[in-house]
This record gives C-alpha cells, sequence and structure tokens, in this order.
C-alpha cells in the first residue's frame, strides 16, 4: 500500500469513527479509530488526537483500563495536547469509584492528580 492509499484510508477510518461517536455508537467509533490508529503507529506517525478519541470512546463505554492506556498513549504522542491528559485523568477517576481505600487506589489518585496537572502545563 502506497503512503497516499495509506493515508486515504487513515481519513476514511476517522471520518467512520466521528460520525459512529456522534450517533453515540462508541463501540464502533473505537474500532475504526483503533484500526486507524494502527496503520499510523505502523508508519511511526501516531496521532495523539485520534488516540485520545478512542480514550473517549472507551470512557463513554465505561472501559476505564481501555480509556487510560490509549490516554496515556496520547500523551505519549503529544504530551503537549491536554486531551491526553484530561481523559487520563477521568479513566484514573472512574477507577477509584466505589472502591475501598487502599495503596493501589491511593496511587491511582495520585496519577489521576499527575494527569489532570498535566493539563495545565499545556499550551
Amino acid at each position: 500500500m502506497t503512503l497516499g492509499a495509506a493515508l486515504a484510508a487513515v481519513a476514511a477510518l476517522r471520518a467512520e469513527g466521528t460520525e459512529h461517536f456522534k450517533k453515540q455508537a462508541y463501540a464502533d467509533a473505537a474500532a475504526a479509530w483503533v484500526k486507524a490508529a494502527r496503520m499510523l503507529e505502523l508508519g511511526h506517525r501516531p496521532d495523539a488526537k485520534m488516540l485520545s478519541n478512542i480514550a473517549a470512546a472507551q470512557l463513554a463505554l465505561e472501559k476505564y483500563v481501555a480509556a487510560s492506556s490509549y490516554a496515556g498513549k496520547s500523551v505519549a504522542a503529544d504530551p503537549d495536547w491536554w486531551k491526553g491528559h484530561w481523559y487520563r485523568g477521568q479513566a484514573l477517576m472512574k477507577m477509584l469509584r466505589n472502591k475501598p481505600p487502599s495503596t493501589a487506589m491511593s496511587e491511582r489518585c495520585e496519577q489521576a492528580k499527575h494527569a489532570f496537572e498535566g493539563c495545565l502545563k499545556c499550551s
């Protein structure tokens, strides 16, 4: 597949994911965006915005571990993209819900705080 064809396929998958997300078909949105993100990662061109979109879809699906993971990948791809930090913090906070106090939960809370602070550092 040529670079042009690959980028066209990524653009089509990005648009497909956006349409699904607008219709609140979050699993379909995530699936389309994951395909596109994998294509970009194979070309060593991760897209922070798309990765944060996947995190948002995973949050909507209440898949908080996956949301945190994709948000972390978004931050790694572009530390200045505030939504990656925001979605990571949101996912980590959701993981704390209805959990008894523990060392693990305290660490997760600190990670969430750090993620939200990351938002404030973005331009």
